[in-house]
């Protein structure tokens, strides 16, 4: 019997101090909602957190807090990068990947083609075809796409950080480690998909 998986703020977030904040940027209103722990409990305690999504975190004490998520890494996850401005993480065990795609030599690519279903589960296919462009097949790449900007934020200085790419190169190269979200403005929508194998 496997357990139920509970994403939930209240079950993610149980021991943080008082008066912690969490706000998540909701890509389809293009809002922040914000969730506040006081009192031990959440303003809004079912508030979800799944694989792909992100959040900003107020630790309201000067000494710094752990969460510790367990679990199994869903090899095989997917995460849409919508045009426009989101806030994005890993969907899966890994970081992402933001180096220009160099192509392979031969004509077929391998990856995992994810489509989102009408009751909203993402199904995953293998398939073996020509490289498609504007596809990435490398696992968890982003696939950057001209004109792309990336936000990441910097917690020594509590400030974002801008990476643009222009004429086929980053300005200066994202680097985004797992756990950490980011913020990613883009004109072409993709998905951000783990194409390798699964471990045993």
């Amino acid at each position: 019997m496997s357990a139920v998986l509970d994403n939930s703020v209240e079950e993610l977030f149980k021991s943080v101090p008082t008066g912690t904040r969490l706000s998540k940027f909701e890509n389809g209103t293009q809002q922040f909602s914000e969730n506040i722990f006081h009192g031990n409990h959440w303003t809004n305690p079912t508030q979800t957190l799944l694989p792909g999504e992100g959040v900003f975190i107020f630790n309201p004490k000067r000494e710094s807090f752990s969460v510790t998520m367990s679990g199994d890494c869903p090899y095989g996850g997917a995460v849409v990068l919508p045009a426009g401005l989101s806030i994005i993480s890993s969907p899966t065990c890994g970081t992402i990947n933001f180096a220009p795609l160099v192509w392979p030599t031969n004509a077929d690519c391998t990856f995992i083609e994810a489509t989102l279903g009408a009751d909203g589960v993402i199904s995953n296919n293998i398939v073996t075809g020509p490289c498609p462009p504007g596809q990435g097949w490398d696992s968890l790449s982003f696939n950057p796409q001209e004109g792309d900007e990336v936000y990441t934020f910097d917690n020594a200085s509590q400030n974002l950080e801008t990476h643009l790419f222009h004429n086929c190169i980053w300005d200066t190269l994202p680097v985004v480690q797992e756990g950490e979200a980011f913020f990613a403005r883009t004109t072409l929508s993709r998905w951000i998909a783990y194409t390798g194998p699964v471990p045993l």
